[in-house]
């Protein structure tokens, strides 16, 4: 082996790249999207020796690739309900659509092998290791689903969540576990509470077969989807939110105020009452909403819509937070907001010219006080990672132009420097 090669094989030995890419492509056929646009997404613009890690970051150790709304038809919505009581193992019935997509990824990614592909209506999440890392590994898998969709086990919301146990061939060591959750929540924004609902679901009713058997005892966990919390439009203010969507020039004081006061899973995550995603973190978003583009438009933006960061991606570490008091981990008990909780807006109809006036109800916004908010906001990541933690995010993205979806697509690459050395999760410390 070359000196180049032997550096490669010692430094994947040491750390491990994870690339994490979500998009919801609305039922669109791979040959109607640039390829160009693809290998944005899932290869993003990182190249080596970016913040001090001799690595290429362009090729990851380890790819998730997640859709939301491959194939929403009648046939597909058939095949999951054969999925019983909307929890358990995956269809092997993939749709059409699913496997044009399948079919690109592999011509894009012809580096990877691809370790499991797997559908569940609209969901389509398929984990991907680049050849060389994988020649010198065990893995072991394992995919489950929860669907809560129509009349809470329709398979049209829900997620996907793919488990791996990764170890070295050479070594004698335990194995890491990583977890990877491709989801779709309820949309419109008067269902928030419906989408803490879908999130908590998934916690709660997947089990794997295997130790670990819920999702937040492995050592790392990747959450991502569309997730459609919505950025409530009251309050914002048009020339806000007019930076918020062209992206030129945004001022990341207003924009971090936005995002804190009124980007509804900012909010879940941060009330104590809730504690929406506890111990998960998002990196800083420093990009214009997500959704609702026109298609085709070269980024533009649907006006008749209120835009928002439906598509989200979040990670977790066990190690990071297994020595935290246990009474402040679970997320087992989430006390949803009611509908009293919340001022309802038309979710469909919520033009951005006509601004609430002074004095009247706030639409759409919370009534509880939000405090919280600005203490959590000195909280969020800081845009040039340090590379101390057991996980860090070195890039977090949107492709500007989403081609022919209404959602852009998002991207985030982490670097994992001792991944080898969490071991397996200790069970007496589960939550």
């Amino acid at each position: 082996m070359d000196a180049a090669g032997m550096s490669g094989t010692t430094q994947q030995h040491d750390s491990l790249l994870v690339r994490v890419c979500s998009w919801n492509i609305g039922e669109e056929p791979p040959e109607g999207v640039d390829i160009g646009l693809l290998r944005e997404w899932i290869f993003g613009a990182k190249r080596e020796g970016e913040y001090g890690i001799d690595r290429d970051l362009n090729q990851p150790d380890v790819i998730a690739i997640g859709f939301q709304e491959v194939d929403m038809s009648f046939g597909a919505c058939c095949w999951g309900w054969w999925i019983p009581f909307g929890c358990g193992s995956v269809c092997h019935g993939r749709t059409k659509n699913g496997q044009l997509w399948k079919e690109k990824l592999e011509e894009v990614l012809s580096a990877y092998s691809m370790i499991d592909h797997q559908q569940l209506m609209g969901m389509h999440l398929t984990i991907w290791w680049r050849q060389d890392f994988a020649a010198s590994r065990d893995i072991s898998k394992e995919v489950l689903t929860n669907s809560s969709g129509f009349f809470g086990i329709g398979p049209n919301k829900g997620g996907i969540c793919a488990r791996f146990k990764i170890r070295r061939r050479s070594m004698s060591e335990k194995s890491v576990a990583l977890c990877f959750v491709n989801v779709h929540y309820a949309a419109k924004l008067k269902n928030l509470a419906r989408r803490n609902q879908d999130h908590q679901q998934i916690l709660d009713k997947i089990h794997f077969k295997e130790h670990p058997h819920k999702i937040l005892d492995h050592e790392y966990v990747f959450w991502f989807g569309d997730m459609n919390y919505r950025l409530l439009r009251v309050g914002v203010g048009d020339d806000v939110m007019k930076q918020l969507k062209s992206e030129d020039n945004i001022d990341k004081d207003s924009k971090d105020e936005v995002m804190c006061r009124y980007d509804q899973l900012y909010s879940q995550m941060a009330d104590p009452e809730v504690r929406l995603f506890s111990f998960f973190t998002e990196p800083k978003i420093t990009w214009g909403p997500t959704y609702k583009l026109l298609k085709n438009a070269h980024g533009h933006y649907d006006g008749r819509r209120n835009p928002s960061y439906c598509d989200r991606i979040l990670y977790y570490s066990y190690v990071h937070h297994k020595q935290r008091d246990k009474k402040h981990q679970s997320t087992h008990e989430l006390p949803l907001l009611s509908e009293d909780d919340v001022e309802m807006a038309d979710d469909e109809e919520n033009p951005l010219s006509s601004p609430a006036t002074p004095g009247s109800p706030r639409r759409g916004h919370l009534r509880r006080p939000a405090p919280y908010l600005f203490q959590w906001k000195q909280s969020l990541g800081e845009e040039v990672p340090s590379l101390t933690s057991p996980v860090n995010c070195l890039e977090y993205a949107t492709c500007i132009d989403p081609g022919p979806s209404d959602h852009r697509p998002v991207y985030s690459l982490f670097y994992l420097p001792h991944w080898q050395q969490g071991g397996t999760a200790d069970p007496s410390l589960a939550f």
